[in-house]
């Protein structure tokens, strides 16, 4: 796997120096936490083997950055922090106090883990699960800014894990084996070795001009309160990864895939069925690693709190820190929520610091809070407040996550009808089809608790202000993203007394392209798809369709369309009707009818 330089300096940069812009961009506070002494001297092993270790560790971390920080593009395949992580780890056990060491045996243990390739795996499904393909959320990129939105899109996360399991057939729990065996285990014992360093007062480690890339630079200073953000930033992205294995998102079919080889429209969503109503899709698989999560969270609040309690109460030369006390000044001024008008909701305006959000984050954490919001979209509509319990998103997860949808039923057997709305239909708890009211029905309205004032389905339809009463006229399928485009077949019937011949051209579900297929239609057939009729599949969903007719070998019709379902052709003896479905132009009222007069 290629990569630029550009992303190697971001990549392992990062992790090693807590850059600076990422500490600007949120890492700010009041002094709070239990630290209340100024750093000492320099810590130092004095056990002659563990230094020479450590020194040896740091020659051989500089050689390897410095050869990727000089490299064009890096294949990180080739990348190799094992010695520099082993010579840390003899450090370490030649004498535990060597703080340097532990501090460097964390760091170098998670590059190891960074660069190998089940693990990239992993970070690469993570990084599309959190929306946020244009940057990185593991261990590649430790700073506060994404490790905390990150930590805060958890709620939303198993969602957009289940709807990405669907699009990209692969077995979810090869992922979350590597996370549980690999990651989560290599995380705890670079939070170990950080435990050490923050029983040091005095701790301080060295990034020289080689770790930063460019001999000219100034020798920076990471010290406790850089540690205390390092660790919390690692308990964040625990956190995801302990919510990440929390449910069941396999989608095989007895333990084979091979049913997904099939892409057609009809195969897909039989296959949507399947997960939907049957087997341990969205169930969950570990309940402890919810309530592990939050705990996760709640360490890190601490550590960060903790983390700037220490930074602002130094009292050494600070032109060379990574952070500055005078910096987290600014960023009080720049959090500062006060001054905020009524769009912001009034628990967060009670926001003056870093640290007055930290204590929200606990309070949102820990117990409930009244949010009074504008939850419907509506600026006519008055405001109002649900009390939010995000506790039990943790602390009770739900045991299946489907139950959380609203009552609904599938009728695939519909699949190749003309009505577009009803191969999915909402439903109440009864099975009932629904029509005009209630649009739809939730089985649980308070989705496991976390909105703990709501309590009846109406109740949830008016907060978010969803009065819409037609979702049972309309397609669910189009509406909800699971289908952009219909395939879709030529259907055709012949109330002629002799034959035509259809010829078509186009894409067929699994790339295959035809050009000019002829197909006879007898006089008097009636419904011949002449394209499943032919191959076992239809035309592609948004594909380009070329068709003509012919009748006693003079051409009667040619017409060239985007398949979006099927397209249904009668022919008489003086004229022909076409049936065509035109969602996109007229999303509810699926097909459009012509009649052709014929020359």
């Amino acid at each position: 796997m290629k990569v630029s330089n550009w992303f190697i300096a971001v990549f392992f940069g990062a992790t090693l120096t807590l850059c600076v812009y990422s500490c600007e961009s949120i890492d700010d506070g009041s002094p709070t936490g239990p630290i209340s002494s100024a750093k000492l001297s320099k810590s130092g092993a004095q056990d002659p083997t563990s230094q020479r270790k450590a020194a040896r560790a740091q020659a051989e971390l500089e050689r390897v950055l410095s050869d990727i920080y000089d490299a064009d593009e890096i294949d990180l395949d080739r990348i190799d922090f094992s010695e520099a992580d082993r010579l840390y780890r003899e450090a370490i056990a030649a004498d535990p106090s060597n703080t340097e060491a532990q501090f460097g045996a964390a760091i170098t243990h998670l590059l190891v883990l960074a660069i190998n390739e089940d693990v990239r795996a992993v970070q690469d499904s993570l990084n599309a699960y959190m929306g946020n393909e244009g940057g990185e959320i593991f261990l590649g990129s430790l700073d506060l800014v994404s490790t905390t939105e990150a930590a805060g899109r958890l709620p939303l996360m198993t969602a957009e894990m289940t709807q990405d399991a669907i699009a990209n057939p692969f077995k979810v729990s090869d992922l979350q084996q590597t996370i549980s065996e690999e990651i989560i285990p290599a995380i705890n014992y670079s939070l170990e070795r950080l435990q050490i360093v923050e029983d040091d007062l005095s701790f301080t480690f060295e990034l020289t001009p080689k770790m930063q890339g460019d001999e000219y630079e100034e020798t920076r200073e990471i010290d406790l309160g850089e540690a205390y953000m390092i660790d919390a930033q690692l308990r964040l992205l625990k956190a995801v990864f302990q919510v990440a294995i929390a449910y069941n998102f396999d989608f095989d079919d007895n333990g084979s895939y091979a049913s997904f080889d099939d892409d057609s429209d009809e195969n897909i969503l039989r296959q949507m069925e399947r997960l939907d109503k049957t087997g341990p899709f969205m169930t969950l698989r570990a309940p402890d690693a919810m309530r592990d999560a939050k705990t996760s969270i709640l360490v890190a609040i601490d550590k960060i709190e903790e983390g700037l309690g220490a930074i602002r109460l130094e009292t050494d030369d600070q032109d060379d820190d990574l952070i500055l006390a005078e910096d987290l000044d600014d960023l009080d001024d720049e959090i500062d929520l006060s001054d905020q008008g009524d769009d912001v909701p009034a628990f967060f305006r009670e926001i003056r610091t870093v640290n007055t959000a930290l204590r929200k984050a606990r309070e949102i954490l820990e117990g409930t809070v009244e949010i009074e919001a504008d939850f419907d979209g509506d600026s006519y509509t008055p405001k109002q407040t649900v009390i939010f319990d995000v506790g039990q998103f943790f602390d009770n997860p739900i045991e299946d996550l489907r139950t959380l949808l609203p009552y609904h039923t599938w009728h695939l057997d519909l699949l190749q009808n003309r009505n577009f709305a009803d191969e999915l239909v909402l439903t109440d708890a009864e099975g009932n089809a629904l029509e005009d009211s209630p649009p739809l029905v939730f089985p649980d309205p308070s989705f496991g608790g976390v909105f703990s004032n709501i309590s009846t389905n109406q109740q949830l339809l008016d907060l978010f202000g969803i009065n819409d009463k037609n979702h049972n006229q309309k397609d669910l399928l189009y509406e909800l993203g699971l289908i952009r485009w219909r395939d879709g077949g030529i259907v055709v019937t012949n109330k002629t007394a002799v034959a035509v011949e259809v010829s078509y051209s186009g894409e067929l579900v699994g790339n295959t392209t035809l050009w000019s297929h002829s197909v006879t239609v007898g006089r008097g057939t009636e419904d011949l798809d002449v394209v499943r009729s032919e191959f076992g599949r239809p035309f592609t969903g948004g594909s380009r369709v070329s068709l003509s007719i012919q009748e006693d070998g003079r051409y009667i019709f040619d017409y060239g369309f985007w398949s979006d379902g099927n397209i249904y052709i009668t022919v008489y003896d003086d004229y022909l009707t076409i049936d065509v479905p035109e969602k996109y132009y007229t999303l509810w009222d699926v097909y459009e009818s012509y009649i052709l007069e014929l020359p």
